[in-house]
């Protein structure tokens, strides 16, 4: 009974990871295979492990803090390791370019919201009822709103052109350019963090499918011996 709930919690592990169009479908299959010849406990330990860890470590690195730090050194366990963090990358990978995609929109929509504010000074800036303004604090993160009312970046900015006096459009220009300049270092920043990131999952991506591939007629036995030579050493950088 214990194994059949461990083969459910691994396919379960299995199916909750990213899927590689350019891993063969026998890969996941034999992931999902070893991952039952490890300790659930273990296994449970190292996802949360995982979250600790920088995307920027190279094979030899991360098998280096990983072997310090849990007592299996066996083949299955750094064959399943190391494709959890290539997850990590993928994962990472994709949430970079959502930011990017997130950062590019909010930065188009910003400056065409300080064309706006311009465009309101130029004309008649004399509402017959003011409406009240009160402008939060921004926020770290973009959140994209483009509607009828308001654009939302990092804030809540009201559109100029609905019923505010001429200090008040000042004020939400003002607001608008703000915005804009963290929409800007975001991104600086963020372009930063990809160049170092650049080129990690194709360089672990290599590695493991060598080891597969060396691996590939293992037995259960040799699959728990540890992981030496022949195989396939981790590469010690990242060119």
């Amino acid at each position: 009974m214990k194994r059949n709930l461990w083969a459910v919690a691994a396919l379960s592990f299995a199916l909750l990871r990213p899927v590689y169009a350019y891993l063969p479908p026998d890969l996941s299959q034999r992931r999902t295979q070893l991952v039952q010849l490890l300790p659930f406990a273990e296994v449970t330990r190292l996802q949360a492990w995982l979250t600790q860890q920088s995307v920027l470590l190279s094979p030899a690195e991360y098998l280096e803090k990983l072997h310090s730090l849990f007592r299996d050194t066996s083949v299955a366990w750094t064959f399943y390791a190391g494709w959890e963090y290539l997850d990590l990358l993928e994962q990472t990978q994709q949430a970079y370019d959502q930011r990017d995609d997130d950062l590019a929109r909010g930065e188009e929509l910003l400056a065409r919201y300080e064309e706006r504010c311009n465009e309101a000074l130029r004309g008649e800036v004399t509402p017959a009822q003011v409406l009240p303004l009160e402008l939060a604090a921004p926020d770290p993160r973009p959140q994209i709103e483009d509607s009828p009312d308001h654009l939302r970046v990092f804030r809540i900015l009201p559109w100029p052109d609905r019923g505010y006096t001429r200090s008040q459009v000042l004020e939400l220009l003002e607001a608008g350019r703000a915005d804009l300049a963290q929409v800007r270092e975001q991104r600086a920043k963020l372009d930063e963090a990809k160049k170092k990131f650049v080129g990690r999952q194709d360089v672990w991506t290599a590695w493991l499918m060598d080891l597969a591939q060396a691996s590939q007629k293992f037995t259960q036995a040799q699959y728990l011996k540890p992981y030496d030579d022949p195989l396939p050493p981790p590469p010690k950088g990242i060119p």
